[in-house]
């Protein structure tokens, strides 16, 4: 029996090395911690993000209740909204293209393309 010992050293030795192998490179081991340290970092950006937004609403409620100058300048760009009287108007912001000449200016549009 005790020349069984020294073997049982070794054998106990390369099992823990064994094992040390397979939770460093296995497929729960160091590579998931990484990838889980990564999608961490990301969750904690998007939850500051999402905390600088709630702040930012939270101000906006409570201009929207204690003051009426905010109210009105709510009401006014977010829900276009105007005073007994007054006229709004909605301008549509359009690029001018080639696509939206009238027509026979296509060639014209063309022919000064070419002359630039």
């Amino acid at each position: 029996m005790k020349h069984l010992r020294p073997y049982g050293a070794v054998v106990l030795l390369l099992f823990v090395v064994v094992v040390a192998v397979a939770s460093l490179f296995g497929g729960t081991g160091f590579s998931d911690v990484k990838l889980l340290s990564h999608s961490l970092e990301k969750q904690r950006v998007k939850s500051d993000e999402l905390e600088t937004r709630v702040k930012e609403l939270r101000l906006l409620v409570n201009g929207l209740q204690s003051d009426d100058r905010v109210l009105e300048r709510f009401a006014r760009d977010e829900l276009a909204l105007a005073k007994e009287g007054e006229l709004v108007f909605f301008f549509e912001d359009k690029q001018p293209s080639e696509n939206n000449l009238p027509e026979g200016d296509e060639q014209r549009g063309a022919a000064q393309s070419r002359h630039e």
